[in-house]
Protein backbone atom coordinates (compact mmCIF):
# COMPACT_ATOMS: atom_id res chain seq x y z
CA UNK A 1 0.00 0.00 0.00
CA UNK A 2 1.53 3.36 -1.02
CA UNK A 3 -0.16 4.78 2.21
CA UNK A 4 1.73 2.51 4.21
CA UNK A 5 5.21 2.68 2.63
CA UNK A 6 7.43 5.04 5.16
CA UNK A 7 5.37 2.99 8.07
CA UNK A 8 6.56 0.32 6.93
CA UNK A 9 10.59 1.41 5.98
CA UNK A 10 10.64 3.06 9.28
CA UNK A 11 9.35 -0.46 11.43
CA UNK A 12 12.24 -2.41 9.54
CA UNK A 13 14.51 0.43 10.81
CA UNK A 14 14.02 0.25 14.05
CA UNK A 15 14.17 -3.27 13.74
CA UNK A 16 17.18 -3.12 12.28
CA UNK A 17 18.39 -0.84 15.15
CA UNK A 18 16.97 -3.02 17.57
CA UNK A 19 18.93 -6.24 15.97
CA UNK A 20 22.11 -4.15 16.81
CA UNK A 21 22.19 -2.84 19.65
CA UNK A 22 21.27 -6.25 21.19
CA UNK A 23 24.25 -7.99 19.18
CA UNK A 24 26.67 -4.86 20.46
CA UNK A 25 25.01 -4.95 24.28
CA UNK A 26 25.16 -9.01 24.38
CA UNK A 27 21.22 -8.35 26.11
CA UNK A 28 20.08 -12.09 25.16
CA UNK A 29 21.65 -14.26 27.52
CA UNK A 30 23.46 -17.65 25.22
CA UNK A 31 23.64 -15.66 22.39
CA UNK A 32 26.97 -17.48 21.27
CA UNK A 33 26.79 -18.61 17.89
CA UNK A 34 23.31 -16.92 17.49
CA UNK A 35 25.25 -13.55 17.47
CA UNK A 36 26.09 -14.02 13.54
CA UNK A 37 22.83 -14.70 12.84
CA UNK A 38 21.47 -11.28 14.74
CA UNK A 39 24.28 -9.28 12.59
CA UNK A 40 23.39 -10.99 9.47
CA UNK A 41 19.45 -10.46 10.06
CA UNK A 42 20.51 -6.68 11.01
CA UNK A 43 22.39 -6.47 7.67
CA UNK A 44 19.78 -7.67 5.60
CA UNK A 45 16.89 -4.92 7.26
CA UNK A 46 19.19 -2.34 6.72
CA UNK A 47 20.07 -3.36 3.07
CA UNK A 48 16.19 -3.68 2.45
CA UNK A 49 15.69 0.01 4.26
CA UNK A 50 18.49 1.20 2.24
CA UNK A 51 17.10 -0.37 -1.42
CA UNK A 52 13.69 1.06 -0.73
CA UNK A 53 14.36 3.96 0.68
CA UNK A 54 15.20 5.61 -2.54
CA UNK A 55 11.41 4.77 -3.71
CA UNK A 56 10.17 6.83 -0.89
CA UNK A 57 10.39 10.67 -2.00
CA UNK A 58 9.31 9.70 -5.16
CA UNK A 59 5.83 7.98 -3.95
CA UNK A 60 5.54 10.41 -1.84
CA UNK A 61 5.40 13.07 -4.55
CA UNK A 62 3.03 10.93 -7.03
CA UNK A 63 0.92 10.43 -4.09
CA UNK A 64 0.46 14.00 -3.38
CA UNK A 65 0.28 14.45 -6.81
CA UNK A 66 -3.00 12.09 -6.95
CA UNK A 67 -4.31 13.60 -3.96
CA UNK A 68 -3.95 17.27 -4.77
CA UNK A 69 -6.93 17.94 -7.75
CA UNK A 70 -9.05 15.60 -4.77
CA UNK A 71 -8.17 18.37 -2.12
CA UNK A 72 -8.84 20.75 -4.46
CA UNK A 73 -11.90 19.88 -4.76
CA UNK A 74 -12.90 19.51 -0.91
CA UNK A 75 -11.38 23.03 -0.56
CA UNK A 76 -13.47 24.62 -3.32
CA UNK A 77 -16.87 22.75 -1.65
CA UNK A 78 -15.70 24.49 1.77
CA UNK A 79 -15.69 27.73 0.46
CA UNK A 80 -18.85 27.25 -1.47
CA UNK A 81 -20.92 25.71 1.38
CA UNK A 82 -23.76 28.04 3.07
CA UNK A 83 -24.90 26.98 6.38
CA UNK A 84 -27.03 30.33 6.56
CA UNK A 85 -30.22 28.46 5.85
CA UNK A 86 -33.07 29.34 8.02
CA UNK A 87 -35.47 26.42 7.13
CA UNK A 88 -34.53 22.98 9.04
CA UNK A 89 -35.58 20.86 5.94
CA UNK A 90 -32.96 22.84 3.96
CA UNK A 91 -30.55 22.83 6.41
CA UNK A 92 -30.82 18.97 7.02
CA UNK A 93 -30.31 18.18 3.04
CA UNK A 94 -27.14 21.00 2.99
CA UNK A 95 -25.83 18.64 6.03
CA UNK A 96 -26.67 16.16 3.65
CA UNK A 97 -25.12 16.98 0.58
CA UNK A 98 -21.88 18.15 2.43
CA UNK A 99 -21.60 15.02 4.49
CA UNK A 100 -22.20 12.98 1.39
CA UNK A 101 -19.47 15.17 -0.91
CA UNK A 102 -16.50 15.17 1.88
CA UNK A 103 -17.70 10.89 2.22
CA UNK A 104 -16.54 10.69 -1.42
CA UNK A 105 -13.39 12.82 -1.03
CA UNK A 106 -12.12 10.38 1.73
CA UNK A 107 -12.97 7.19 -0.15
CA UNK A 108 -10.86 8.32 -3.20
CA UNK A 109 -8.41 9.09 -1.29
CA UNK A 110 -8.43 6.01 1.01
CA UNK A 111 -8.55 4.26 -2.49
CA UNK A 112 -5.79 6.12 -3.66
CA UNK A 113 -3.36 5.12 -0.24
CA UNK A 114 -4.53 1.32 -1.13
CA UNK A 115 -3.58 1.34 -4.33
CA UNK A 116 0.24 -0.74 -4.44
CA UNK A 117 3.29 1.59 -4.25
CA UNK A 118 4.85 -0.43 -7.15
CA UNK A 119 1.79 0.64 -9.47
CA UNK A 120 2.72 3.95 -8.50
CA UNK A 121 6.07 3.96 -8.64
CA UNK A 122 5.57 2.53 -11.91
CA UNK A 123 3.65 5.14 -13.63
CA UNK A 124 5.89 8.11 -11.93
CA UNK A 125 9.04 6.52 -13.21
CA UNK A 126 7.42 5.58 -16.70
CA UNK A 127 5.47 9.66 -17.25
CA UNK A 128 2.46 7.76 -16.92
CA UNK A 129 -0.17 10.01 -15.52
CA UNK A 130 -3.50 8.32 -14.28
CA UNK A 131 -1.57 4.51 -13.45
CA UNK A 132 -3.08 4.25 -10.44
CA UNK A 133 -6.52 4.97 -11.84
CA UNK A 134 -6.05 2.82 -14.68
CA UNK A 135 -4.84 -0.30 -12.84
CA UNK A 136 -7.96 0.22 -10.16
CA UNK A 137 -10.68 0.41 -12.96
CA UNK A 138 -8.88 -2.60 -14.96
CA UNK A 139 -9.05 -4.63 -11.78
CA UNK A 140 -12.37 -3.55 -11.41
CA UNK A 141 -13.35 -4.34 -14.96
CA UNK A 142 -11.71 -7.40 -14.95
CA UNK A 143 -13.53 -8.46 -11.12
CA UNK A 144 -16.52 -7.47 -13.35
CA UNK A 145 -15.93 -9.83 -16.37
CA UNK A 146 -15.30 -12.88 -13.97
CA UNK A 147 -18.75 -12.01 -12.46
CA UNK A 148 -20.55 -12.19 -15.61
CA UNK A 149 -18.51 -15.07 -16.62
CA UNK A 150 -19.46 -17.18 -13.70
CA UNK A 151 -23.44 -15.73 -14.08
CA UNK A 152 -23.28 -17.07 -17.04
CA UNK A 153 -21.76 -20.72 -16.19
CA UNK A 154 -24.07 -21.27 -13.51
Amino acid sequence: EAGAFDAYLWLMRTFARQLEVEVRAGVRQGMGDQRWRYEGYASILHNLVSYYGQFSEPLRRAVADKRAPVEARLKEFAKLAQWSDRNYDALRQSVERSHASLSRGVRLVQELLEVPAATLLLGTLNGQEGAAEDVTAGAAADAAAAAAADATAA
